[in-house]
């Protein structure tokens, strides 16, 4: 690596602040994580595109216990309302028989901060075991039980948004909850066998950088398969509507950290970003700086991507997968 960089657990940080503050210094991050990029995974980009293969299902359908502050509750209307097993046993049968290739189950929150799968685990195993669709569970806060309960059910990944700081978790979350609890979450899945795609939000405390540190030393402690990150959007009809996205340069020096850090770790760009221009421009930065996969990009994007001689491989499923 060009930059001889001190990329510890307590380095994390102190490398932000002196990059937003010294342009020369950004850009050498940005080049170095580059680089490594590069010799991890050549030119090479995974591209997810769902769409009606892999389809998001609401096991609570527009129920949330929770208010999120960047959410209330707008993204499960987005989803596929199935609140019962033999429904979604049913759904996934014939989601199958049409050539899906597998589906996200999530679902609101309950005042614990879990999305309740207790009921659904049963469906799930014999959707494995009948159908050739790949599962992707987002849980929220996982108790070493529902992590057995999931291996058993034989989940092919376990999406969780893992919070840093208790500042996030208490005032845009809304719960009673400390980042060990995450933690713990994600060393019940590790001791589970279960294969682990946590999520960071970058900006999600009122568009600021503050708990994105912490949340990748805890993360890292568990060797993930996949590190996700989505990024805050300013979304109608909740009450950070109104905020700006965080800035772009300190998105992408996040996830020019992460990659720095987290050994060899595939990272991706998540569904949940920005639109318009600052959307673009985030989806070619960050692919050049730090990402091996993105979900959902512009054509436009995938486009550049092809004539600056990146090899695409597209993928009809979550980008965890």
């Amino acid at each position: 690596m060009s930059l001889n960089l001190d990329i510890s657990d307590k380095s994390l940080e102190d490398l932000f602040k002196k990059a937003i503050q010294n342009k020369k210094f950004m850009d050498q991050l940005y080049n170095a994580s580059k680089e490594k990029r590069t010799k991890l995974f050549d030119k090479r980009v995974r591209v997810y595109y769902p769409s009606k293969a892999f389809p998001s299902i609401s096991v609570t359908g527009t129920q949330c216990y929770l208010h999120c502050k960047h959410c209330n509750r707008k993204y499960l209307q987005g989803m596929i309302p199935i609140t019962t097993a033999q429904k979604l046993i049913d759904f996934c049968h014939k989601h199958a028989e049409k050539g899906g290739t597998g589906c996200l189950i999530s679902g609101g929150y309950t005042a614990g901060g879990f999305v309740p799968l207790n009921k659904f685990i049963n469906a799930i195993k014999e959707i494995k075991e009948t159908t050739s669709l790949e599962i992707n569970v987002h849980t929220g806060i996982v108790d070493k039980k529902m992590a057995e309960a999931l291996a058993y059910a034989g989940v092919d990944s376990v999406s969780i948004d893992v919070s840093g700081d208790i500042k996030i978790i208490r005032e845009i979350y809304g719960l009673q909850k400390t980042p060990e609890d995450y933690y713990k979450s994600l060393i019940n899945l590790k001791d589970a066998g279960i294969r682990i795609t946590p999520h960071i939000g970058i900006g999600f405390y009122y568009g600021k950088i503050d708990h994105e540190f912490e949340a990748m030393r805890m993360i890292k402690k568990v060797e993930p398969d996949v590190l996700v990150f989505v990024v805050f959007r300013p979304t109608p009809g909740t009450p950070l509507e109104n905020l700006p996205p965080p800035p772009l340069e300190h998105v992408l020096l996040v996830m020019a950290l992460a990659r720095l850090y987290m050994n060899s770790t595939p990272i991706s760009l998540g569904c949940m970003r920005p639109s318009g221009k600052y959307r673009l421009l985030l989806e070619e930065k960050a692919v050049e700086i730090a990402a091996d996969r993105i979900a959902t990009p512009a054509r436009s994007t995938v486009s550049k991507f092809t004539k600056e001689g990146y090899v695409i491989e597209e993928l009809n499923k979550c980008c965890t997968l």
